[in-house]
Parts: C-alpha cells; structure tokens; sequence
C-alpha cells in the first residue's frame, strides 16, 4: 500500500512526457538505494526513449559496481535540463556542490523520496516514508505505470531494498517488501548474487 495518489502518478506522466531533456540525481555518500533506485528510473525512462542522463556526485563504493549501467552515470554539471528527478534525498543540502548547480538550473523538480524528514522540496513530491526504501516507492510506481521490467531493472531495485531494509531484518520491511521482492525476483534480479 503506497502513499501517493493517482494524481501523482499522471503529473509524473505528464511531466516526463513534457520533457526534452531529464537529470537523475541522488544524495551524497550513495548506498544500494539511492543508487539503484536512480538506476531504474534511468534505465526505464531510457527505455520509453527519454533523453536522460543519470549523475554520479560521489564516488560509489565498490561494493556496488555491479549494478547496470552504472558506468554511464555522469558528472557534468553543465546540463541544460527541464526536469531534474532526485531520489532517496531528503533535502538540497544533501546533493552537494554539482548536484546543487544542477537542481538550480533545472525547471521541473520531481522528488522522489521514503525519508521521514523530507522537506518536500520540488514541484512534484512522491515521499512515502511507510515504505522501506525508496527502491520499494519506485518499484509501486512503474507498476502502476505499466513499465515493464526486465532484469536490469530489477537488478537496481532489488539492491535497494536489500541494503536499506539489512537484507529485510528491519522492522520498515513488511508483506508489501516481500511482495515487490518477489516480482523483482520473478523479473531477473539474481537474489544469491545481489545478496
């Protein structure tokens, strides 16, 4: 059960289908989710033939240099952009000096996010923080935007999970995780190898 409208969802649509030119960002020091989140959205909107780039602010730990696609990921600041996309980042602060230059030359801010302490900061806001991990919101919300996973997808958002709910030990996992989990699974994330 997610916290977001059906509203949200055909804003986020509309506002993607508007758009020429899309950033992905996430927050500084970045972990499983925020990585693979920003990955599923990078590699689905590629998909639906979006002009999009994904940014790396920070240098990724090495423990996840498996995720797809992770060697396309950016660091240029000098974008000319209309819709920044950030995930797993609860305010500005957290994007550092690039991410920040980005953010500020953008004209569309979508924020997607599972943080309790989320400062709602763009034009569109999709933060639910009943869920477990922001891997878990983006994965509720190509579902109910028919985006159809393959591996690659799953793989990103698989490892969302797994690293922000201790491998589904915290008490934020729930029915709901397992289930998204198991489609993931069903969909081409490898859980031996993630895990």
């Amino acid at each position: 059960m997610v916290n977001y409208s059906v509203d949200d969802i055909k804003e986020f649509e509309n506002i993607i289908e508007n758009s020429k030119n899309i950033a992905i960002i996430s927050h500084m020091s970045p972990d499983g989710d925020n990585l693979g989140s920003l990955l599923a959205m990078y590699l689905a909107l590629k998909k639906e033939g979006k002009k999009v780039i994904g940014l790396e602010l920070d240098e990724i730990p090495k423990y996840l240099n498996f995720l797809p696609k992770i060697e396309e990921l950016s660091n240029n600041e000098n974008l000319n952009i209309d819709t920044l996309i950030t995930v797993d980042c609860a305010n500005t602060k957290l994007l550092g000096e690039l991410g920040r230059k980005v953010f500020d030359n953008s004209k569309n801010i979508i924020n997607i996010d599972h943080h309790k302490t989320n400062e709602n900061y763009g034009d569109l806001n999709i933060v639910d923080s009943k869920i477990s991990s922001t891997c878990e919101l983006v994965t509720n919300m190509f579902i109910d935007l028919n985006i159809n996973f393959d591996s690659e997808i799953s793989t990103a958002l698989f490892t969302g999970i797994c690293t922000d709910t201790g491998r589904f030990l915290y008490n934020s996992t729930t029915q709901d995780t397992f289930k998204i989990a198991s489609l993931l699974i069903e969909n081409g994330a490898d859980k031996n190898f993630i895990m």
